[in-house]
């Protein structure tokens, strides 16, 4: 069963917490629950919030294939994580 679908107060919570984020947010499509977070002063990220299913080993490959796209230099818009 995937991983209910969280309330837009409870993701903006998450943000404040762990990141020191607040913007608007935008849910994004895909597998997970994605969001596209724009801050007042133009910056924008991007969160993740796994499916409970998914195992560390899969979320790492995910992580690792991203960051091998941003180092092939293709020009692509992709995300960046950032530790919390």
């Amino acid at each position: 069963m995937p991983t209910p679908r969280p309330e837009p107060v409870h993701v903006h919570e998450l943000l404040r917490e762990h990141w020191g984020l607040e913007g608007a947010l935008q849910r994004l499509p895909g597998e997970n629950e994605n969001y596209l977070v724009e801050g007042r002063d133009g910056d924008r990220a991007m969160l993740k919030i796994a499916d409970a299913s998914l195992t560390p080993e899969q979320l790492e490959f995910e992580q690792r294939m991203v960051e091998a796209l941003h180092a092939a230099g293709l020009g692509l818009e992709l995300p960046r994580v950032l530790p919390a």
